[in-house]
């Protein structure tokens, strides 16, 4: 085992990220061990040790082995994501099956996809710093649902000849100052761990790596036999059901119909909708800003593709496959910049807006997700009010006639003064009788970031403008909230 300094790495905040955000997860990367630092690898890997279960309480029987130089580069978070990688490697049995697999390129390139939109979804990614192979750059689509070999033959071929240097991330590292080769660390923008150690780098034409397949397989059985699975979080049992051939076998009588967690990611879009308010609300705030939900990838923008289709919403595979669309869904790889997903809520404030339609407005501006969008509101008569959507009741609000200018003051005067550029979106609730007077968007703002949920069973309001510019962005407001 090599020398662990807590004052050098980010191995300890990774390990109290996990535990604190994903427990489950964390007691299998904490069964891979402290790392065992090797200046022969250019990022980071795991190796089996011996036999038993994999990730068990127990003991371990693989190892984390890394790079200390490469180590030196990660954050805490960066880190768990490298852990949680190198756990899935294994939890997935792709070191039983990488040895089935004519081109070790294709294959490296096709689990890490996997593995890492799993990890996106789950709410597990690295920053900026780090770019790690995503579904949706790759084959274009999010490839958590998938199979191994469904994504196998889906990466481009481009990607799968030359140098294992190029597209995968499995490029050696350079010296240091010392130099000795591999001491220093993988230039490449794509990498996460090193496939040669685990797989074989292809040099052979086979791909051998250092791991039995024989080994690792056994120590799957044991894992299950041993109740090491019955023990996951239900969407961990499900991603590693549908990707371990060893671990179908074994629990597919066991397996409930639609899965241990037919919710799929975290909680479903409507569990994260306020009381009340409807999924029509979601669909909208999707169309606006896609991936604004952390689950039920519903863009409404799709293509089509030959890939199975979602596990969780397919009963029967069929034989003859037709093609299926998919979302087109953005983000992966990146942050979700909130300040790009702006959204202005204005309540009308006149008197014949009742108290009722008030409740509505609250409980929609509660369903924005306040972790992925920046959400600014206000009340608005002739003059607009700012309203804190957490403050609850008893603030200040405006009163009097109505002005949609007033609005547009609220915009210029506190959302671009702050932004720096004008509001993604800007969704007024109102009864609609008003017009424009002393501010006004131009026609490009008003057709594309102006949305109009009115009350009273109508979908027009006094302004011809509004009704003649943005008719495409008006609804009644009983449509989206009860």
């Amino acid at each position: 085992m090599g020398l662990f300094k807590k004052e050098d790495t980010n191995y300890r905040p990774a390990l109290k990220w996990l535990q604190y955000m994903y427990p489950t997860l964390h007691s299998h990367v904490l069964n891979l061990g402290k790392p065992e630092y090797r200046y022969d690898l250019p990022t980071a890997a795991v190796e089996h040790v011996g036999e038993g279960a994999v990730a068990s309480t127990r003991s371990h029987y693989f190892k984390f082995v890394i790079n200390p130089t490469f180590e030196k580069t990660l954050g805490s978070e960066d880190y768990a994501f490298v852990l949680s990688h190198e756990s899935f490697h294994i939890l997935l049995g792709h070191l039983a099956v990488y040895d089935k697999y004519d081109n070790p390129k294709r294959f490296n390139i096709a689990t890490d996809c996997i593995i890492n939109d799993w990890l996106y979804n789950f709410g597990i990614e690295p920053t900026n710093d780090m770019k790690p192979l995503y579904g949706p750059d790759i084959v274009g689509f999010d490839t958590s649902q998938s199979s191994l070999d469904e994504i196998y033959k889906l990466i481009p071929d481009e990607m799968a000849e030359g140098d294992c240097d190029k597209c995968n991330g499995n490029c050696t590292g350079e010296p240091d100052e010392s130099g000795e080769p591999g001491t220093g660390t993988c230039t490449c923008p794509q990498t996460v761990d090193d496939h040669g150690r685990m797989f074989g780098d292809g040099s052979d034409g086979h791909g051998q790596g250092q791991i039995d397949p024989s080994q690792v397989d056994k120590a799957i059985k044991d894992f299950v036999e041993s109740g090491g699975f019955d023990k996951l979080h239900p969407i961990m049992k499900d991603f590693i059901f549908d990707n371990n051939e060893v671990v179908r076998h074994m629990k597919q009588e066991n397996r409930p119909s639609g899965g241990w967690s037919p919710t799929g990611f975290g909680m479903s879009v409507s569990e994260q909708l306020a009381e009340g308010v409807d999924f029509k609300w979601a669909e909208l705030m999707q169309t606006i800003t896609p991936d604004l939900y952390n689950a039920g990838v519903f863009n409404t923008s799709k293509s089509r593709s030959f890939a199975r289709p979602n596990k969780k919403t397919m009963t029967i595979y069929p034989k003859v496959i037709l093609p299926s669309s998919f979302f087109e869904s953005g983000g992966h790889g990146r942050r979700p910049d909130k300040d790009e997903n702006t959204f202005v809520l204005a309540l009308d404030h006149s008197g014949s807006v009742s108290n009722e339609d008030k409740r509505k407005f609250q409980a929609l501006a509660n369903s924005i997700p306040q972790s992925r969008a920046r959400v600014f509101a206000c009340t608005f008569s002739t003059s607009y009010v700012s309203y804190d959507i957490n403050g609850g009741p008893g603030q200040p609000v405006a009163g009097g006639g109505t002005d949609f200018g007033a609005v547009e003051q609220f915009v210029q005067q506190e959302v671009v003064k702050e932004l720096g550029k004008y509001p993604k979106a800007i969704v007024v609730i109102t009864d609609g009788y008003a017009t424009f007077g002393r501010s006004t968007p131009n026609e490009d703002q008003l057709e594309r970031n102006w949305y109009w949920l009115i009350t009273g069973g109508t979908v027009r309001t006094s302004c011809e403008r509004i009704n003649r510019v943005a008719q495409e962005h008006m609804f009644n407001l009983d449509r989206f909230v009860k």
